[in-house]
């Protein structure tokens, strides 16, 4: 800490012993001699944080008593008050907070304040992985606490960046991106062990389900930017990509989201060719997300389309096996907790209207099929038959029930041109179901 002698004064130093109440210092920040005076005084008035706008009587530019008893470390006692100019435009509750970041920033000397030990000293669990012990910033969610890196966070995050800006007196006015959410977690810093501690509770509750960025959330995320290198060899789940999204946006590290939005973009067909039984695990919480953080994300627009599909029509897996006989190739992607009640109301409803709507496509098809000049009544028949047949048994999936069509011998069989003709009718049908998916949903292709 840095202290220079004040006009009323002539010390040059203080330290952990007595002082002299003769002397009246001023310390400095960032070049600033009289921003902050500290000196001798008596008073028994608390500093407090209640004050939310400067008193009328007040002028800018004048000394604000603003005093406290003592600072301890429970071992020396020291008296002490404050005293500081308000700046222009600068509110009584905006000086206090830019006295705090600058002592809170100065102080190495360990002392508590006359505040409980428990506002100065937060209980907190450790985490056993990220909890580095060269750490230089704990951040706390719940009871849960992490020691990291102030630079590796702040060259990867805007919204760290800008909160170590704040914190540090770097960054003046109240005009930045998440102001509001960011000066409420600088409002809740102390010093733990030399290292600025922050509470992060309630940071980024614009989700769905209205909970902001947990503890395990955040481990998630912690542990892919220290793993990264090995998602190239074990991909990450669908639900830690979405995790690890959530924290990316909450924090704004901005060169996660593109990557992580390709990536879960990926999962899901675009085209009805790339249908996959795959698709139907995470394909509520695939739903869930586009309502989330669709409206940022253009890339993500199939994803509603290919995940109602696959859930209106229905034929769900008994078990993990008969999952692993529809193309799933490992028990771990087997995961037949499908979490339908994760639906929101609004999205149930919806989800029974698009299985109406396939059901109806099974009458398009036929009038196409129909229309096909067949060269005998004997082949037509044959071909009415394979269609009829295929709907009983895929009712709400026209799409797997053309591919079916498609490949069956008596099909198959028949002349190369009548053949052509009803691939080719079957194909427009099915690019047709896929389109009026969007219409259905009500989504921009």
């Amino acid at each position: 800490m840095k202290y220079h002698t004040a006009p009323t004064g002539t010390a040059d130093t203080i330290t952990r012993g007595r002082v002299d109440p003769s002397n009246a210092l001023a310390l400095t920040h960032s070049g600033h001699a009289t921003d902050v005076a500290l000196t001798h005084g008596e008073s028994n008035t608390d500093v407090t944080d209640s004050d939310n706008s400067c008193d009328g009587g007040e002028e800018k530019g004048t000394w604000i008593e603003h005093d406290t008893r003592w600072i301890t470390d429970g071992k020396t006692t020291v008296e002490r008050s404050i005293r500081f100019k308000l700046n222009e435009n600068e509110s009584r509750l905006e000086s206090r907070r830019r006295l705090r970041r600058i002592l809170c920033y100065e102080s190495d000397s360990g002392y508590d304040s006359d505040t409980s030990d428990s506002e100065q000293k937060p209980t907190y669990n450790q985490h056993e992985t990220h909890w580095y012990m060269d750490g230089n910033v704990q951040l706390q969610i719940g009871a849960t606490c992490f020691r990291l890196y102030q630079r590796r966070l702040s060259s990867q995050s805007l919204w760290f960046k800008t909160l170590l800006e704040r914190h540090y007196n770097e960054l003046e006015g109240n005009n930045f991106d998440d102001q509001e959410e960011i000066d409420r977690v600088v409002d809740t810093c102390v010093v733990v062990e030399g290292c600025v501690h922050f509470k992060l509770d309630g940071v980024g509750t614009f989700s769905s389900n209205g909970s902001g960025v947990s503890a395990e959330d955040f481990a998630v995320f912690l542990t892919a930017m220290d793993d990264g290198i090995h998602h190239l060899a074990n991909r990450p789940t669908f639900s830690e990509l979405q995790t690890i999204l959530k924290v990316a946006l909450a924090f704004r590290f901005t060169s996660y989201t593109d990557t992580l939005v390709y990536a879960i973009g990926e999962m899901f067909a675009a085209e009805p060719a790339d249908l996959d039984p795959y698709i139907l695990r995470h394909s509520v919480n695939g739903i869930r997300l586009y309502r989330d953080y669709g409206h940022l994300y253009p890339e993500l627009s199939h994803i509603p389309c290919c995940a109602f599909y696959v859930l209106a029509r229905g034929n769900f897996p008994a078990s993990s096996s008969d999952m692993i006989g529809q193309g799933f190739t490992t028990e771990i992607e087997s995961d037949t907790n499908v979490n339908m009640e994760n639906l929101s109301q609004h999205d149930l409803v919806l989800l029974m209207d698009i299985q109406k709507r396939l059901s109806w496509s099974w009458e398009n098809i036929i009038d196409s099929v129909a229309s096909i000049e067949f060269p005998s009544i004997e082949a037509e028949k044959i071909i009415y038959d394979v269609v009829t047949l295929t709907r009983k048994k895929y009712p709400f999936d026209p799409i797997k029930g053309i591919e079916c069509i498609s490949e069956e011998s008596r099909v198959t069989e028949t002349c190369y041109t009548i053949r052509n003709m009803l691939l080719n009718t079957l194909e427009e049908e099915k690019m047709k179901i896929w389109e009026n998916m969007n219409v259905w949903l009500k989504i921009d292709a």
